[in-house]
Formats: structure tokens, sequence, C-alpha cells
């Protein structure tokens, strides 16, 4: 215990760097615990379409999504979503999996989205840029 206590001593500022590294990522993973969504991969994600009849929404800029998005996605702007309102009223028990470009914005629907009641709200963990890189399909709107 003593030469712990000379390695702190001599070593202070890597330990309070690493200290604190280490509270913000448990910080970070009690986050995502306690968010009320899962984040899925490019494959996880394929398998609700195909065997859960998942939505796939994309909330990235429109122009964005007319450049390439998951076939059959439908678009709704971030500021644009209402848990409430007819569009997305009638899939509250029903999956929905949420994606953006890079994956950074649709947490933040997602976290609406489940305030609001809805249960079943995934997100695509790295965004369209994870899709692609899988090489899997996309559409562009002309």
């Amino acid at each position: 215990m003593p030469d712990f206590l000379q390695f702190v001593e001599a070593n202070l500022i890597i330990c309070m760097i690493w200290l604190g590294l280490l509270v913000t990522l448990i910080a970070t993973e009690l986050n995502h615990l306690l968010a009320g969504y899962q984040s899925v991969s490019p494959q996880e994600l394929t398998r609700m379409i195909n065997r859960e009849e998942a939505n796939v929404i994309d909330v990235s800029a429109i122009s964005e999504y007319q450049a390439g998005h998951i076939i059959n996605a439908r678009h709704i702007l971030p500021s644009k979503i209402d848990p409430l309102g007819k569009e997305l009223s009638p899939l509250k028990g029903k999956p929905i999996a949420l994606y953006c470009k890079s994956g950074m914005s649709s947490p933040a629907v997602a976290k609406q989205l489940i305030k609001a009641g809805f249960s079943k709200v995934v997100v695509l963990k790295g965004g369209l840029s994870a899709w692609v890189s899988e090489n899997l399909p996309v559409e562009k709107k002309k």
C-alpha cells in the first residue's frame, strides 16, 4: 500500500486524469443504461426490419436524407418529431428504429419518444455511416 501511495503522489496529475476518465466512462454507461432505448448494429437493425417489421425513421437533415437513406425509411426532422401526432402515435406499440448520418442526433429523439411512452425504440449505432460501411443498401431521392 505505501508503494501505491508513493506512486499516486509522484504521478498526481496522471492519476487525476485517469480518475476523471473513469468517472466519465461510468457516467456515460449509466446514462446509456438508464436511457430506455438500445443501440443496435446494422446487422441487428436488418434483423428487426425483416423479422419484426421495424419502422425505420431517418432524423438527419433533408439534404442528407435525399443523398441516401435506408430503403423505405421515413424522414422526420428532429424539430418536427411529435410523439402524439398522427404520424407517430399509431407506432406506439411497434418497434421504431431511429438513425441519423453519424448516430449523434438520433439518441435525443429516442429519449423524447421513450419519455412519451414508446417502448420499443432503438438507435442505429454509428448511424447511416455504419450502415453504408457494412455495404448495406441505400436509396436516393430523385
